[in-house]
């Protein structure tokens, strides 16, 4: 092996295994893709991961796409895919959380897209996207879901239990409680704040701090008792500035 050259004879690349070093200059090298052709390819191609196949896969999801279930641009279709490349393409962001961690897509989804959709049905929404039951399982029939935003906030690995004054929550119930987001709890406990603080400080730090709508003055309190709604809803809706609304529903 040339001394410059980094020797990646065994590895595999997507869907490409390097047989040997063919030639120095410029450098390729031989690989056998998984249906068994072989192909010259040069080091920048496999290591980015712009070549992932000897154009077998490529011809393959194309033709899959436009002339057996032309489902291409469904969101369906767009999970699949990106479940796939996050399991299987070190190259793909998120792979460290997926492939790296061992998660794999079972053979029966893998290739077969019409069956992946036939296990899991069509998404109820546009909100809802895939969940594992089990976040160390793979993607398989029996451990996969359609699942909503909240669904997956309960299922996240990091989301610990905690307990306070004798009642123990999931940090997203907690957040939910208290009105707060998850990342805004999370992000207390991390900077290290004690469980009590976390739990009792308000959104703005402040319990009386006011706020103004159309002329009228209350503390969060007050308008929260007046709309009925959660600390949480009036800081999304402060933020995306349509609190307004809310007070229209009540005139």
């Amino acid at each position: 092996m040339h001394k410059n050259i980094k020797d990646l004879t065994g590895k595999t690349f997507n869907y490409l295994t390097v047989l040997k070093l063919a030639q120095t200059k410029p450098v390729l090298w031989l690989c056998r893709c998984e249906c068994g052709v072989e192909k010259f390819i040069d080091t920048s191609n496999l290591v980015r991961g712009s070549t992932k196949s000897c154009g077998c896969m490529k011809a393959q999801l194309v033709s899959r796409a436009t002339s057996t279930h032309r489902e291409s641009g469904t969101a369906e279709y767009r999970t699949w895919v990106s479940m796939r490349s996050r399991c299987k393409y070190p190259s793909v962001n998120g792979y460290k959380n997926y492939g790296g961690r061992g998660i794999t897509v079972s053979p029966e989804w893998m290739h077969d897209y019409p069956q992946f959709l036939k296990d899991m049905g069509r998404k109820p929404s546009k909100e809802y996207s895939i969940e594992r039951k089990d976040t160390d399982g793979n993607y398989e029939r029996d451990n996969c879901f359609w699942a909503t935003p909240r669904e997956q906030n309960r299922n996240k690995r990091m989301n610990r239990v905690l307990e306070f004054n004798g009642e123990s929550m999931i940090i997203t119930d907690w957040a939910e409680k208290i009105g707060v987001s998850v990342q805004t709890l999370s992000q207390r406990l991390t900077r290290g704040d004690s469980l009590e603080k976390a739990l009792t400080t308000p959104l703005n730090g402040n319990k009386l701090s006011k706020i103004e709508i159309d002329g009228d003055i209350k503390t969060i309190d007050e308008w929260c008792d007046l709309f009925g709604v959660t600390r949480k809803t009036i800081y999304n809706r402060r933020c995306a500035g349509t609190l307004k609304e809310l007070k229209l529903k009540l005139e």
